[in-house]
């Protein structure tokens, strides 16, 4: 069974459509948990609505817990502790599935036993639409190479689109709650010292870049953070000048430096 994390906070403007997107897969083999940081906007109406949907599928599909304001890596953490599927994954409130995400996955892990995976993944806009065209097209050349000296120079993988065995989160540990941003970064990094990730080669999630979103607000703290990250996997001098130019490179295009 895949274990779908949802973690929320005042998440009414996009909720819907992420539930959505995991209500119209043709794989019924799933539970959602939603781990609620007491909202105080519609999310709870949203989650009760479609909780009675998902629960008229079967008991207990989605569940629901609140938890006071840790942050978002408390609330994933929490959220995997509770999960009982053998294969774990999270999505943020603001993105969505593919449809027939789930069905290829697990397909994916039943033909070759990889601990985790990563597939296709879009960055799209409020709207839905697909925008940054160019930072997607550069992440991914990278994807099908699946390198990991390449991934400790910047961060490749599409978030929603990774599923991780609960066997590889037992031996990683929960996330790193000292990381506000890019959390999902370093768990990919620590993930890799194990076993290297397979790549499935279909479009899995996409990744909603708007106005409200956490690394869109603070776009120079996401790469001050994921360079700190990465920095001590570089394996020599050009690995850390490389490591700079990147970041230096993300905050021209995200308009940090103009």
């Amino acid at each position: 069974m895949i274990s779908v994390i949802i973690p929320t906070l005042n998440a009414g403007k996009f909720l819907r459509q992420t539930l959505l997107s995991i209500y119209a897969q043709d794989y019924s083999s799933y539970e959602v948990i939603v781990v609620d940081s007491y909202s105080d906007d519609d999310t709870l109406r949203i989650i009760r609505e479609y909780g009675q949907r998902f629960n008229s599928i079967s008991k207990d599909k989605l569940r629901y817990f609140g938890m006071d304001r840790e942050g978002q890596v408390a609330a994933i953490n929490y959220g995997m502790a509770l999960a009982r599927g053998d294969i774990l994954t999270y999505i943020n409130y603001d993105d969505v599935y593919e449809k027939g995400a789930f069905r290829i996955v697990n397909a994916n892990f039943s033909a070759f036993r990889p601990e985790w995976v990563y597939g296709k993944g879009e960055v799209i806009d409020a709207q839905g639409n697909p925008t940054r065209s160019i930072v997607t097209k550069f992440k991914s050349y990278w994807w099908k190479k699946n390198s990991e000296r390449v991934l400790s120079w910047f961060d490749y993988i599409c978030q929603p689109t990774v599923f991780f065995r609960r066997s590889l989160w037992e031996k990683v540990g929960a996330f790193n709650p000292d990381y506000k941003y890019c959390m999902d970064y370093d768990y990919w990094l620590r993930c890799w010292k194990i076993e290297a990730p397979l790549f499935i080669d279909a479009h899995i999630a996409n990744w909603r870049a708007h106005s409200d979103a956490i690394s869109v607000r603070n776009t120079n703290a996401q790469i001050d953070e994921s360079l700190r990250i990465n920095l001590p996997y570089a394996q020599s001098t050009k690995d850390i000048v490389i490591q700079n130019i990147v970041a230096w490179g993300e905050k021209v295009v995200y308009g940090v430096i103009k």
